[in-house]
């Protein structure tokens, strides 16, 4: 016990932490945050506005205001439920413990390796899966933070962790080597749309071709939204004003 404590404490404290620090947020907003959220849209409307909803977007009818309720509260929970989280937070965990395991390989150099045949990653490797490790964890902070957190940005998450270190390479290959670690971890903190906006007019400008120039949305016209509002809606596909006004509302 205490040569296997010597050879895996140290890999297996590693994974740990890093897998706790990144599911923390996700796991304290489905437990606590969404209860709240879920609350605050069931109670925002009245029994009328749900036997309304019913009709209109569920295509059923309610005869009494308790059925209006449960009605309503079931499909709530069966489109928008916790269980939607599940299989995002497995493929997030299995990703982490995969990524942290490569890492601390690349680090330590135990007796007994993680990895048969032993795995490394250079420094530019590393240095971009931190960055993204670092603009993951921050960004599911700040989405529990002000319960704006879904299965669909968990995933996107996970797709961040998974191209750090390829995007990292790749881009970074065309810098001088003395700086490759510096510009890999500097991807790796920026978003994902931020990157493919970069990649997009990286890639025209070496292929020599023009790119259509983003045209500000509509949505901007209405009062009360801004560029971060747009975005949110934007993943919602929701790009105009007549979607806005004929969309779902609880969605």
């Amino acid at each position: 016990m205490i040569g296997f404590w010597h050879s895996y404490g140290t890999p297996l404290a590693f994974i740990l932490i890093t897998t706790v620090i990144i599911l923390t947020p996700v796991l304290r907003y489905v437990r606590v945050g969404w209860k709240y959220k879920s609350t605050d849209i069931t109670n925002s409307i009245d029994d009328e506005a749900k036997r309304i909803y019913i009709e209109k977007f569920l295509k059923d009818s309610a005869a009494t205001p308790g059925e209006a309720r449960t009605k309503f509260y079931r499909n709530y929970h069966r489109r928008f439920g916790r269980r939607h989280f599940i299989v995002p937070l497995g493929v997030i965990g299995i990703l982490v413990i995969l990524q942290g395991s490569l890492a601390i390989e690349s680090l330590v150099h135990p007796d007994i390796h993680l990895w048969t045949p032993k795995l490394e990653l250079n420094a530019a490797a590393l240095a971009a899966l931190a960055g993204a490790y670092m603009w993951v964890v921050s960004d599911f902070i700040s989405r529990a933070r002000r319960m704006d957190l879904s299965p669909a940005d968990v995933l996107w998450g996970s797709l961040r962790l998974f191209v750090a270190v390829p995007l990292g390479l790749s881009v970074g290959s065309l810098v001088k080597p003395d700086v490759l670690a510096f510009i890999a971890f500097g991807l790796g903190a920026f978003p994902l749309d931020t990157i493919q906006t970069f990649l997009r007019q990286l890639s025209a400008k070496t292929l020599n071709i023009e790119i259509g120039t983003a045209q500000n949305s509509e949505l901007l016209r209405l009062d009360g939204v801004d560029q971060i509002l747009v975005e949110r809606l934007a993943h919602e596909d929701i790009t105009s004003i007549a979607q806005l006004a004929y969309c779902d509302p609880i969605h």
